[in-house]
């Protein structure tokens, strides 16, 4: 890393026109680049939102690590989130086909949620608040901070929360040769911009959150779903050593990608990945009429210098790039959620991949982690796959239609319990040989939500997303629960209870370390997970399912391929090969299996029966 990305310099003013008195003025607080002033929310908290953390990627900066914010002359009115990362907008377009993008590539921004003080009575010393930081979720190709509201989570909790945007999808993560010809940075070559915009969005906390009242030194990072993956990612990382000391993951992922399969072409002796970087280029120079087709584009490439490249994809558009991604998944059949991420670049990120860290201990940093997931993760995740075997997109509508609903609970019952298996009790097993009494696992398996009107009014569960709505406070957060009702009046207060017990498992996380409360002998003990107790994970229920409760068991892939090869539901080889089949070309994306799982199965027999 080089010594002066982030260190404090002289920078150009940024002059702010806004009318300032338009704030509170009890929210007029001083940053390193100048003075800022936000808002009283309607939840009776203080409010920034829109402050920059690094200075826009745009331009020459498209592709590079980010770079200090510039300071500003005046008061900084921080009345309105920031824009999100241009993308594509899947949540309101009417033909799921179509290429609407929302957002902008001036994007890194953040909001600042913070119990109501006035400016003459913040925090300071030890009274200094935890800080939550909040990665969003999205398959790192979509979503955006602001619609995470952290009112209720900071004024009732007592913490400073923080929510923020980053790159996604091409603009995030993106490896070419062409690029790394530019610039003679490493974070710069390494590719993984949207992980370098979350260490800047930390590295700004640590230099400015006190002046928020929240303490630098009791800092932690937590986000679901891609959000989680980012978390993960970071407990691995060497630039984010220090900069955060606790880690909740919530349904996240240890995956990540060789930058060489990332970037080749599929046809190359090793072979990259569909949507690689240099088959994009291809598919770009084709859909641009300067080549007939994929070996013409190769042989044009070929000719064109790295100079020549860079400058091409600098100018293209994200338009341009969701249209080739669009034309590449037609041919081939892949999902957008294939796009390669998290590189393994030996700079960013460890060159053996975070699995392997995680295996062998060799991640950086060792904080105190909560991992966890919900007990019906795939009911939502298959409808939103278009090439599902269990469900099926209406054209020219978001909704979906399922033919054979027994088989489709089957299948996400299956793939739930793949996914626990994958990314909750064998991480939580690893982490735990490395830094024992400090990981706790939890389970939710609260699923009274009402049936899903657009997915064919199939009953959800304790679905992907749904610890969102409880750990924020709200019934409904953002465009990913499609402004839909979630909960009845009948379980509105069951909801509310527990989504009140778990802000405060995950508060008092954030203050000690451990989600375990002793001033509240009315509430279980959440106690880390332990192989010599028999691998203890927490659930978060209604009271009449059992309530909050600790639990002993662990989840493992070979197990469960093991209860599908006996499964008595399936009546023939045939069928059950078949349903393995389409099992792994949903699951497979994600590697909570791999081919030879799939081959060895029933002692080859699928394999050889239902080749892939």
């Amino acid at each position: 890393m080089t010594a002066h990305r982030f260190s404090p310099q002289p920078t150009p003013s940024l002059s702010k026109t806004s009318e300032p008195s338009l704030g509170h003025p009890d929210t007029l607080r001083t940053t390193q680049c100048g003075q800022i002033i936000g808002k009283l929310h309607r939840d009776k908290c203080h409010v920034w939102q829109g402050v920059p953390y690094a200075q826009p990627p745009v331009g020459a900066l498209r592709w590079r690590a980010p770079q200090p914010p510039l300071a500003w002359s005046g008061i900084y009115p921080a009345f309105e989130a920031g824009s999100p990362c241009a993308q594509r907008n899947v949540y309101t377009a009417s033909n799921p086909d179509t290429i609407a993008i929302i957002g902008n590539e001036d994007c890194l921004y953040l909001n600042i949620w913070a119990p109501p003080f006035r400016a003459d009575s913040i925090p300071t010393g030890d009274e200094r608040l935890p800080v939550m930081v909040w990665v969003h979720g999205g398959s790192n190709i979509r979503g955006q901070g602001g619609t995470y509201l952290g009112g209720t989570l900071a004024k009732a909790h007592n913490v400073i929360v923080v929510t923020f945007n980053y790159r996604l999808g091409p603009l995030g993560w993106f490896r070419h040769r062409a690029l790394r010809a530019l610039t003679n940075d490493v974070e710069d070559h390494s590719g993984n911009f949207g992980t370098l915009d979350i260490i800047a969005a930390l590295r700004w906390v640590r230099t400015n959150i006190e002046a928020f009242g929240g303490d630098a030194e009791k800092v932690t990072l937590f986000g679901q779903s891609a959000g989680g993956w980012n978390v993960c990612s970071l407990l691995a990382s060497p630039l984010a050593s220090g900069l955060f000391q606790r880690a909740i993951v919530q349904s996240g992922s240890s995956i990540s990608f060789d930058p060489v399969v990332s970037e080749n072409y599929v046809d190359d002796n090793i072979a990259g990945n569909a949507q690689s970087s240099g088959e994009i280029l291809l598919q770009l120079l084709i859909d641009d009429e300067r080549a007939k087709n994929r070996s013409d584009a190769k042989e044009l490439v070929m000719r064109m210098s790295d100079p020549h490249i860079a400058d091409y994809l600098h100018k293209k558009s994200l338009e341009d790039f969701e249209r080739a991604y669009k034309h590449i998944r037609a041919r081939t059949g892949l999902s957008a959620l294939e796009f390669p991420a998290l590189f393994r670049d030996g700079a960013v990120l460890p060159a053996e991949g975070l699995e392997q860290a995680f295996a062998s201990g060799t991640y950086c940093n060792k904080v105190p982690v909560i991992i966890g997931a919900n007990k019906d993760e795939y009911t939502v995740l298959m409808t939103l796959l278009p090439d599902s075997p269990f469900s099926l997109h209406v054209p020219e509508s978001p909704r979906v239609r399922i033919a054979d609903k027994h088989q489709f609970y089957r299948a996400a019952d299956y793939l739930s319990r793949l996914v626990n298996a994958f990314t909750v009790d064998e991480l939580a097993h690893r982490l735990a040989y490395w830094q024992p009494n400090t990981v706790f696992a939890y389970r939710l398996e609260w699923d009274y939500l009402l049936p899903a009107p657009y997915l064919d009014n199939i009953l959800l569960g304790a679905t992907h997303g749904l610890d969102v709505v409880f750990v924020f406070g709200r019934d409904n957060l953002g465009p990913e629960f499609l402004h839909i009702p979630l909960i009845s009046e009948k379980h509105l207060r069951s909801y509310q209870q527990l989504s009140d017990a778990m802000m405060a498992y995950w508060a008092q996380f954030a203050a000690t370390g451990n989600p375990a409360d002793s001033t509240n002998s009315m509430r279980p003990h959440w106690r880390p997970w332990s192989v010599a107790e028999g691998n203890t994970y927490f659930v978060l229920d209604d009271i009449t399912k059992g309530g909050l409760r600790m639990n002993t068991s662990m989840l493992t892939k070979p197990h469960i391929l093991q209860e599908l090869s006996v499964d008595s539901d399936i009546i023939s080889n045939d069928e059950r090969c078949q349903f393995l089949r389409d099992l792994y070309r949903i699951a497979g994306r994600f590697s909570l299996f791999h081919r030879p799982d799939y081959e060895n199965f029933c002692d080859g027999y699928c394999a050889e029966k239902f080749p892939l």
